[in-house]
Formats: C-alpha cells, sequence, structure tokens
C-alpha cells in the first residue's frame, strides 16, 4: 500500500485557475509518463499537483455503483456518468435487491436525485478508457448533506487537500477544513473515501418483530405498525457449504484495535467483542469474528480497511473535562441495495460515566465499586460490557426493548438462573447492570454485568443463518413465532415516554417492577451513605456531584417504570397473520398496586434521599433541586393527557371499568391528604407539588377550544385532555375546594395558611371555566 505525498508549486496556482492550453497540453504529456496513472486498482486513481486534486476515472467506474464517505460522518451511493465534454456526479434512487427504490437521502424521500457536480474533462485517453477530472472543490466546498449532520460554512482560503491515500481497492481524500461557527472559526479534518460496491449479496427482508436495522427504515422515525419492503443491515457470512452444520464462514467479521488503546483495556475489549461468537455459532459460523491489532503500514484509523470493523480509543485523557464527556458509539457503512454492512466503526469514550453508573447501581453489591478510581480489574469489565452493545449495533442490532417485563421476579437472585440467562436477555437493552440483587444473597460481582444473552443469540440466529432459498421465509417466520411463547424474545421500538413496563430503560427489569423498585430503593440507600467517602482524596467535589446526580436520575428512572404500568401496555408486534392483540393493558390489579406504591413513595420522601448529610457541599440554593424536578415531572405525567387517554380507551375497549376515575380519585386524595388532619400543617416540597397538580388541571380545562379542530378530524391531533377527562377532573377539583376551604380554617402555621389561600386563588381562576 502506498500513499501518494502532497505536492505543492506556488508558480502553478494561477495557471491551474485558468486551464488555459498549455496547461492543458503539459497535463496531458504528464498523464503519459506517469508511472502512477493508468494503474488504478479498482478504476479511480488520484493525484496532487499544486493543491489540485486530479481524478483519474477509468471507463469501467462510469454508471457503476460506488460509494463516496466522508469518514466518521455519513457516506452516500453515488454514480459518474459523462455527458459530452463532461462528467457529472449524482445521488439518485437506488434500486434495492427487495424491489424497493431507495430514496438517496432517507429523511427527505422527495428527493430522487441530487447532482453533486459538473466537471470539465481536463483529458481524456480516447474510447473505452480514462479521464482525468479537477474534483478538488467537491472536497473543499461542495456542500453534501449528511443525515443528521449541520451544513458546515467552509473558510475555503484556510481549507486544504492534505494528502491522498491509494489502496487496491479505495482512495482516501485527507483534508483540513477551516469552518465557521457561531462559536468563531476551527479547523477539523475532514476525509472523505471512495470506492466501488461490492456485487450485491441475497437480502433478507426487514421484519419490524426482529431488532435488525434496515437499510429502508430511518430508526429514528420509530416507524412502529408499518410494513417495509427492505433488506436487514447484516454482515455478508457466508459458508462454502451452506447445509454444513457448523462452519468457518468463507470471510470472517475481522474486528482491528485501535493501537491507541491503552494495554490494560486490550484484552477487555477483545473479549467484548468476542461475546458474539457463541451467538453467530447459533446461526451455525463457527470463529465467525477475529480481532487482530492494527499493524504499522495501516494509515491512522485504519480507514482503508474495507469489510472490516475498528474499535477506536475515543478518550483523551490529557483533555480537559474530557473523560467523563460523550459515550461510547458505533456507526456502519452499508450496501443499501442489499443491507450488507461493509464497514463498522466503534468508538469507545466516556469511561468516567461507566464508572459513576456502575458506583449508584452496584457499589453496595462490589466492594471493587467503593472507591474512586476503580480497579483495573473492575474497569475492564465494564469496557467489556459496553464493547459488547457496541458491537451489536456492528453487528446490525438497533436499540429498543429486548425481552423486558418478562424475566420472573423470583429468579432474579438466583445465582444458577443468572449464570445461565444474565439478568436480562439482551446485551442491547438499557437496563444495564445488576442492582435489585441485595448483598446478603452473595452474588458473585461477574454476575452484575450486563453480558450477550439469549435474546441475543435468537436475534443473530433470525438475521444470519443461511437458509434454502425454497422455504427459507418459513423457516424465518417460524423463529418470529417463538416470540409467542418466550416473551423475553419480544423486542419493541424505543418511545418516550414509556408505553409501558416493558418499554422502560436503565432500570431492574423483570415481571414485577413493584417489587423491583423495593429492592433497588435498599440498594440506593446504601449508596447515599457511600456517596460523601467518594469525595476524600478528590480536588474539588466535581466526581460528588456528577455521582449525586446520577443516583437520583436512577431514582427517576426506577420511578418511571413503576409509573409506566399505570395507563401502561404491554407491547408484542405481530404480523397481520397473527393472532391476538398488539398491545395488552396491564391488569388492572397490577396498576393499582403500581399507583399506590407511587403515591406512598415517589412524593413523600425519606431523609436520606432527599437531605443526604453531603448536600451542602454541593448544592447552595433551592433552584438546584433536580429531586423535586423529578418529582414533578413524575406527577404530571401521571396525570398526564396521553395516560388519561389511555384509560379511557382502556376502559371502552378492554373492559377495565372506573380505571380514569379511579386513578384521578386516588391522586387527589393522596396529594392534599394534609387538609382532612386534625391540624393541617404542608411542607415546602408539598405546596410545590400541590401547586403543580393544580396547575396541570387548570391547563387541561383551559384546552376547551381545541376539541374539535381541524387536525382532531384528519387524526392527527396533537395530545389533550377529552371531555370525558375534563368531567372527572372537574368533579375532583369541586372536592378540593371544601378541603381547601376547610383547610384554611385549620390550619395554624402561617406559611400552610398562606400556601392554601394561594391555591383557593388559583382554584377560583379555574372554576372560570369550569362555570363556577
Amino acid at each position: 500500500m502506498k500513499a501518494i505525498d502532497k505536492k505543492k508549486s506556488n508558480t502553478m496556482s494561477g495557471v491551474f485557475r485558468h486551464m488555459n492550453r498549455e496547461f492543458l497540453f503539459s497535463c496531458i504529456v504528464w498523464l503519459a509518463v506517469c508511472p502512477l496513472w493508468g494503474q488504478t486498482n479498482f478504476g479511480i486513481d488520484a493525484h496532487l499537483e499544486d493543491d489540485r486534486l486530479l481524478l483519474e476515472l477509468d471507463e469501467e467506474v462510469l454508471d457503476t455503483p460506488m460509494h463516496l464517505v466522508r469518514l466518521g460522518v455519513g457516506y452516500h451511493h453515488i454514480q459518474w456518468s459523462r455527458q459530452g465534454d463532461h462528467i457529472l456526479l449524482s445521488l439518485s434512487l437506488i434500486e434495492s435487491q427487495t424491489g424497493t427504490l431507495i430514496p438517496p437521502i432517507v429523511r427527505k424521500p422527495k428527493i430522487h436525485k441530487q447532482l453533486l457536480g459538473r466537471f470539465d474533462i481536463i483529458a481524456d485517453k480516447g474510447p473505452d478508457h480514462s479521464v482525468v477530472i479537477d474534483a478538488t472543490d467537491l472536497f473543499l466546498k461542495t456542500h453534501i448533506q449528511y443525515e443528521y449532520y449541520a451544513k458546515q460554512n467552509v473558510v475555503g482560503e484556510l481549507s486544504f487537500i492534505d494528502q491522498v491515500d491509494r489502496y487496491p481497492d479505495q482512495l482516501i481524500i485527507r483534508t483540513q477544513r477551516t469552518i465557521e461557527g457561531s462559536d468563531g472559526r476551527k479547523t477539523i479534518d475532514a476525509d472523505f473515501s471512495l470506492y466501488l460496491l461490492p456485487e450485491p449479496m441475497e437480502p433478507r427482508l426487514y421484519d419490524q418483530r426482529m431488532a435488525f436495522n434496515s437499510e429502508v427504515v430511518d430508526i429514528r422515525l420509530d416507524h412502529e405498525n408499518q410494513t417495509w419492503t427492505g433488506s436487514i443491515e447484516r454482515w455478508r457470512l457466508e459458508k462454502r457449504n451452506r447445509f454444513n452444520g457448523l462452519a468457518t464462514p468463507i470471510q470472517p467479521i475481522v474486528f482491528y484495535l485501535d493501537s491507541q488503546i491503552p494495554d490494560p483495556w486490550r484484552p477487555h475489549v477483545k473479549k467484548g467483542v468476542l461475546e458474539w461468537l457463541t451467538a453467530l455459532e447459533a446461526a451455525g459460523f463457527k470463529d465467525a469474528i477475529e480481532v487482530r491489532e492494527v499493524s504499522h503500514n495501516m494509515v491512522p484509523g485504519t480507514e482503508q480497511l474495507k469489510r472490516t470493523a475498528m474499535v477506536h480509543w475515543d478518550v483523551d485523557e490529557k483533555m480537559w473535562k474530557n473523560k467523563s464527556d460523550g459515550t461510547s458509539q458505533c456507526s456502519t457503512v452499508r450496501d443499501q441495495r442489499t443491507g450488507e454492512i461493509l464497514r463498522a466503526d466503534v468508538y469507545l469514550g466516556g469511561l468516567e460515566r461507566l464508572a459513576m453508573e456502575y458506583f449508584v447501581r452496584c457499589a453496595p453489591l462490589d466492594s471493587r465499586a467503593q472507591k474512586f478510581p476503580f480497579p483495573e480489574d473492575l474497569m475492564g469489565e465494564l469496557i467489556q460490557s459496553v464493547i459488547a452493545h457496541e458491537v451489536g449495533h456492528a453487528l446490525g442490532l438497533r436499540d429498543g426493548n429486548f425481552g423486558e417485563y418478562a424475566y420472573p421476579f423470583e429468579k432474579m437472585r438466583d445465582t444458577q438462573w443468572l449464570k445461565q440467562m444474565s439478568h436480562v436477555p439482551s446485551i442491547m437493552s438499557y437496563s444495564r447492570h445488576h442492582h435489585i440483587v441485595q448483598p446478603s444473597d452473595s452474588i458473585p460481582t461477574s454476575l452484575l454485568m450486563q453480558r450477550v444473552g439469549p435474546m441475543d443469540l435468537y436475534q443473530i440466529k433470525w438475521g444470519y443463518l443461511p437458509l434454502d432459498s425454497g422455504q427459507g421465509e418459513q423457516y424465518l417466520e417460524q423463529l418470529v413465532r417463538l416470540q409467542d411463547s418466550v416473551p423475553w424474545y419480544r423486542y419493541n421500538f424505543k418511545k418516550s415516554p414509556a408505553l409501558g413496563p416493558d418499554s422502560s430503560g436503565e432500570v431492574g427489569d423483570n415481571d414485577d417492577p413493584v417489587r423491583s423498585m423495593v429492592l433497588a430503593l435498599k440498594n440506593l440507600e446504601r449508596v447515599m451513605t457511600m456517596i460523601a467517602s467518594i469525595g476524600k482524596g478528590q480536588k474539588d467535589d466535581d466526581l460528588l456531584m456528577n455521582v449525586h446526580e446520577r443516583a437520583i436520575g436512577l431514582w427517576y428512572r426506577e420511578m418511571g417504570h413503576v409509573l409506566s404500568m399505570v395507563g401502561g401496555y404491554t407491547v408484542q408486534l405481530k404480523s397481520g397473520d397473527q393472532n391476538g392483540w398488539v398491545y395488552t393493558p396491564v391488569p388492572m390489579e397490577e396498576q393499582k398496586r403500581a399507583l399506590t406504591f407511587l403515591l406512598e413513595n415517589a412524593f413523600d420522601l425519606p431523609q436520606w434521599l432527599s437531605k443526604p448529610a453531603y448536600l451542602g457541599r454541593i448544592h447552595h440554593s433551592t433552584e438546584s433541586d433536580q429531586l423535586l424536578i423529578f418529582q414533578i415531572i413524575l406527577l404530571k405525567e401521571l396525570v398526564s393527557d396521553r395516560r388519561m387517554q389511555r384509560m379511557e380507551f382502556m376502559e371502552r375497549v378492554h373492559g377495565l371499568e372506573g380505571l380514569p376515575e379511579h386513578v384521578l380519585a386516588e391522586v387527589m386524595e393522596a396529594m392534599f391528604k394534609e387538609l382532612v388532619e386534625k391540624k393541617v400543617v404542608v411542607g415546602k416540597r408539598r405546596q410545590t407539588l400541590q401547586k403543580a397538580l393544580l396547575g396541570q388541571f387548570a391547563y387541561a380545562v383551559e384546552e376547551e377550544g381545541r376539541v374539535f379542530s381541524e387536525s382532531d378530524v384528519s387524526g392527527r391531533s396533537p395530545y389533550i385532555y377529552t371531555p370525558f377527562s375534563k368531567n372527572i377532573i372537574a368533579i375532583e377539583l369541586q372536592k378540593i375546594k371544601e378541603k381547601l376551604e376547610k383547610g384554611i380554617r385549620k390550619s395554624g402555621e402561617s406559611a400552610t395558611k398562606g400556601h392554601l389561600t394561594l391555591c383557593r386563588r388559583y382554584w377560583n381562576e379555574i372554576g372560570e371555566y369550569l362555570g363556577e
């Protein structure tokens, strides 16, 4: 492999701009004698002359699918074509092997063709040979739109092509770009790759019930319950004989380790990658993944490794504040005609964040996690777990809800179950570490880590198993139908807020969120007593503050998991041939149990949570009371328009009679319970929550003019409180009015009396809309 160094010549710049006849002639002569030209390995070659990029295109690459990749940003399926004395570069509709026409920019389906460049042919070797164009502006000035990537304002005079790297099957063009942004100018690396696409492989059709990405479905749009004729994203794994049973693939998936990964972490990164070997064995492939080191003759970033994967070290420990920033992530480059993954990049970052997340969940269960920094063995296990998750993305799996609300609660403290099944079915869920077991359970710390589980083996088998072309689709459907009897094989799209207990994340997940929360609270209390000690030896309280925020964030997510049961559904995505509901309400008694738990625990807080001993070290104002903000969010979500609509539907369609009335009555009684006490005293935190609840109901009753809007008729209405919800809200508000009057008379404490007086005034304003 050989790189072409940049050549500079200030005297040629004016000549090249004007492209006069003398320069054109010299260019033709130069092409004839330069040994590098005419030796293209895949139809394109390049040369830098006087800061200009010359591309030589063989006839064979014209009208042939290629990839143009902006490394680390995105890629496009492109075609070069000839128009007289010009070469055109365009994006156009992509013809998928499944029969689908894919728009060149997925999020803009109305764009069917986009011209990226029209280039003068400055040298032509004749029919069936190559042509030369000046492509400098394509890489320095042309705005090329990539998914989710904002336009950059390039400062032309401070941007240049730095180098061209030439390999047997691709070119890499490295540039330095100075861009103008709202925070000033900055110079960045902007590198590009050009290469031919392989012969199309056999696609596998996308199925919404499975967790694979598709070259058609934009995963950020969450198109639920829509049928797509697209192929899933996966690597080209093939056997010499597809019916050989367990066999080594012709070409395994090769993961290279970035040379920047520190030596202590390299074995753990490798283990994280190789966790997926067992899953690929379930699909019939032995030794389907290899892990290799980057050799010295590979350029930085190893972008030339087409049809391989790379694990990058994305942590600059010398950079101010960088260690705790960011997360690990994965990106892929795919052949959109078939879904074939051609390249995957895993970026390992946010190590301090990994440690803090583990501390707030497992410090009471793992003595290694009770002091920062963590020892190498523990940090290595955390790195292995997060790498395994990102490699799942590199194999084609997406984020979402994997078999949640399915494992039996009773098994969550069973060592044998945990060894065989893990505490969650999939490494791809966001349940994270096992934090509901108790210290007395003596669970080995290795079983607290999230790892590749049975759901992952099931998914990979469905996506990668070689099939008989005659009965393949039937067999795949049989695999999907296992979800009917094995609930932890079910997958649904990630939604926010959660639709139900099988759609939550970052929680202790099993089929009993309430009992799980009881155990989680016990461990969280233990964590809160440990937090003060982690600041010892630190230069400031930054770590203390960050861990505290993650601890109360965990409390909020766990409470949100319980909340999801109220007006919540379980989800099993189905095809048109399957019987039964896609959305099944959580049983009414379970909803009531969850509601009771919330009202007793989410809005009356223990002192260990609301006033930990170290709080004065990290906060100086009630404006920093994030816990109170979380309580308000939970309260408003509990009586939100969306939840009320779901409960009304459950009552009307599923027979959950009286559910909306019960929930509102219980909420109002619990939130204003002080008003029926012999001596009425309302604490400061409760005062804020009561006002927030009245404010939510004020919003509800003031919406009257929107009920029959045009958007409602079209079926695309915004979430609103229905007339039925407003009726029962009005009934509950009337009860509160009477309690407020009595509470003011019984209150002997001035702050409470003032609060209740304001609530009555607030109620009077609401009453105007109720006709009071």
